[in-house]
């Protein structure tokens, strides 16, 4: 009988987790076809619902479509393209990231800047800052002679 070697053994123990983990991360293909079908919306017109949601004839054979360019083996940025080029832009969840379509993705932001803006200054503008001037030296009041004396005959007794 033969005798395995104590590094072979820890070498194995630890490939057997990343073999299991590689394996783990590479998506089947019927979740690529779920991811991508998230990212479509439907061109039935019922009221822009993203494929994978959308019950409609349409969706369907747009889901076939996806399944069939996944099981060719296409890359997701080629799908969409395709997608894009027989259906238009229209039909892509999120805009692309160039062109006029940077807007989309800038305003939001710029909106909630501006926004912010807007509410400081207008708080600043109802609560104006109060300048507290440095206190006076702290001299005690002038009292009048008649109440210095009834003060001392106070005082004395």
């Amino acid at each position: 009988m033969w005798r395995l070697k104590p590094a072979a053994v820890v070498l194995a123990l630890l490939l057997i987790p990343v073999a299991f983990g590689l394996a783990a991360d590479v998506p089947t293909e019927k979740q690529r076809v779920k991811a991508l079908t998230g990212n479509l919306v439907c061109t039935c017109g019922c009221a822009n619902i993203i494929v994978a949601n959308c019950d409609c004839g349409q969706a369907a054979e747009m889901t076939k479509e996806v399944a069939a360019f996944v099981r060719a083996g296409k890359a997701d940025a080629e799908i969409y393209q395709a997608f894009e080029k027989k259906y238009g832009p229209a039909v892509l969840g999120a805009p692309k990231l160039e062109g006029f379509n940077v807007l989309a993705w800038v305003l939001p932001f710029v909106g909630l800047g501006l926004g912010a803006v807007i509410v400081v200054v207008v708080i600043r503008k109802l609560h104006p800052r109060t300048t507290q001037e440095p206190e006076a030296e702290l001299t005690p009041p002038e009292i009048d002679e008649k109440y210095r004396r009834l003060l001392d005959e106070e005082l004395s007794e």
